[in-house]
């Protein structure tokens, strides 16, 4: 997922990310690294989305998470 993130492959991120979340072995890490890659190429929307459901989904943030949501304009 990081790679993802760092290559800018937002899709193959989301991709990713359902496949935990299905697998419910999704955590904030992965998380950040989808919302970072989604932020990276202008997808505001979806990081805005991803950003939701995991609060949704109740997982915890980090003071990582928040710093890179913050940095991006998403809170």
């Amino acid at each position: 997922m990081s790679a993802c993130e760092k290559a800018a492959k937002w899709q193959t991120a989301l991709l990713l990310l359902r496949r935990l979340v299905a697998s419910r072995m999704v955590d904030v890490i992965s998380f950040n690294a989808a919302i970072s890659a989604c932020a990276r190429v202008g997808q505001w929307t979806t990081a805005t989305h991803l950003l939701a459901e995991m609060m949704e989904m109740q997982v915890q943030a980090t003071e990582c998470l928040c710093h890179t949501t913050c940095s991006l304009k998403l809170c």
